[in-house]
């Protein structure tokens, strides 16, 4: 109990600690970059940078997962690998499964019906923590053996990315709305390998 509530308090400490950086920041990019048309030009630059970092840092992770899981799990010494070959899949299934049900079910399917649905009906908002989520989630389902795709996750982990970049600095709807596909194209970009193909 009194670990929980160690954990709960540090938690509302970040949060305040977290929303005052973000005030600091957003007065700071407001008086050097005052005008909005201005600020999603600084904005597409930034989000197209931490867009490819977080791309990067998705691939890796997935990387190193196969590695740590799938690979040992088929080097497995013996006849053992076939049971750890069935399990490492199954076991990485359902804690993604868990993970999808209790803690971040917005990070379901492949994340580009969540970017469509944002840019057409929530004026580009997605919630970062979905993006976080989709991030762990992704990177531990595709790398414990799930049969899925990079690009999808990939295009929402950006999307969400770039939106939370135009809500932090107080973006409008109509410029946040605009931003959201230079996430998602980031996203595709990186997904492919490709940096010119995303903005055809």
């Amino acid at each position: 109990m009194k670990r929980l509530r160690r954990l709960e308090a540090l938690w509302r400490l970040w949060r305040v600690r977290w929303a005052r950086a973000q005030m600091t920041a957003l007065r700071l990019f407001v008086r050097l970059v005052p005008a909005e048309r201005q600020r999603v030009f600084a904005l597409t630059i930034l989000v197209g940078v931490l867009c490819g970092l977080a791309a990067v840092a998705f691939h890796l992770s997935i990387r190193l997962l196969e590695t740590n899981l799938v690979g040992r799990a088929m080097n497995a010494p013996g006849h053992t690998w076939v049971a750890w070959t069935i399990l490492t899949p199954t076991l990485g299934g359902l804690a993604g499964g868990a993970l999808l049900q209790y803690v971040v079910p917005e990070a379901r399917g492949s994340g580009i019906p969540q970017v469509k649905v944002a840019y057409a009906v929530r004026g580009g908002k997605l919630r970062l923590r979905d993006a976080v989520g989709k991030f762990f989630v992704g990177a531990f389902q595709i790398g414990t053996g799930a049969s899925l795709g990079r690009e999808g996750p990939t295009v929402q982990i950006c999307a969400g990315l770039a939106s939370a970049a135009g809500q932090a600095m107080a973006l409008s709807r109509e410029n946040l709305r605009r931003l959201l596909p230079v996430g998602a194209a980031a996203g595709i970009a990186a997904a492919f390998n490709a940096p010119i193909a995303a903005v055809t």
